[in-house]
């Protein structure tokens, strides 16, 4: 089982005071919320972490790919999916067969 160590160096900085605001405005993209509940669910004491880290995971996509299929015409993105990529970027996927989301992207992984 991968450990997220090896993805600290490469977190992104959002400001926690400022992720509550917006979380508790309804602000906050639902990517952005899995993103970093995925992240941080290795530093909690659930038993199944890897378990529920993939679930997260799955969620994240879909709404990172729910996302970016309702982008504007001019194709922006919002600030927060672009910070829950940042997140999610390297992340292994225990998919057995299931599409990543580099190749759900359309990028070579």
């Amino acid at each position: 089982m991968p450990t997220s160590t090896s993805r600290a160096s490469f977190l992104s900085v959002i400001l926690e005071d400022a992720f509550w605001q917006d979380y508790h405005a309804g602000r906050c993209s639902q990517a952005l919320i899995c993103a970093i509940a995925c992240s941080g669910l290795p530093f909690t004491a659930a038993t199944n972490q890897w378990d529920l880290q993939q679930h997260v995971a799955r969620r994240f996509r879909e709404a990172f790919l729910q996302a970016r299929s309702t982008a504007s015409d001019d194709g922006m993105i919002r600030l927060d999916d672009l910070e829950a990529l940042a997140l999610m970027i390297g992340f292994e996927y225990d998919d057995a067969g299931g599409s990543t989301l580099h190749s759900s992207l359309g990028t070579s992984s």
